[in-house]
């Protein structure tokens, strides 16, 4: 499986993104530009196998990041707010670390903590 996963990694290397739809379409799951704590991530439970697979699955029709809250209602998973979270800001910086224009000013309004946290969570 790791030789499986080091072909692909090679085949599919790309040193930089910049045309928005290569943004867009750039897979999420081991992918050598998104990483967290310096590793690829792959989320098979819940966001692959909900058809999570590219950087435009963590965008609203707005070109806005998804808050927490829309993602939930629109792929009916309760994704670790860490997992969301830190996936989110790594493709963000992703996008501005781009070379293109045209997504560079779209932001993503994060909900307040306290909005996400149940009364049952707090007891």
């Amino acid at each position: 499986m790791k030789e499986l996963l080091r072909i692909w990694a090679e085949v599919n290397f790309e040193p930089e993104i910049t045309l928005k739809d290569h943004f867009l379409d750039q897979q999420l799951w081991h992918n050598s530009l998104i990483k967290t704590a310096n590793k690829t991530v792959f989320f098979k439970k819940n966001w692959f196998t909900k058809g999570i697979t590219q950087g435009k699955h963590l965008l609203g029709p707005d070109n806005n990041f998804l808050s927490l809250n829309d993602f939930r209602c629109k792929y009916d998973i309760d994704p670790h707010p860490l997992s969301f979270y830190g996936l989110i800001l790594t493709v963000k910086s992703l996008r501005t670390d781009s070379n293109f224009q045209d997504l560079q000013n779209t932001d993503h309004e994060y909900e307040p903590l306290t909005t996400r946290i149940s009364k049952k969570q707090l007891h």
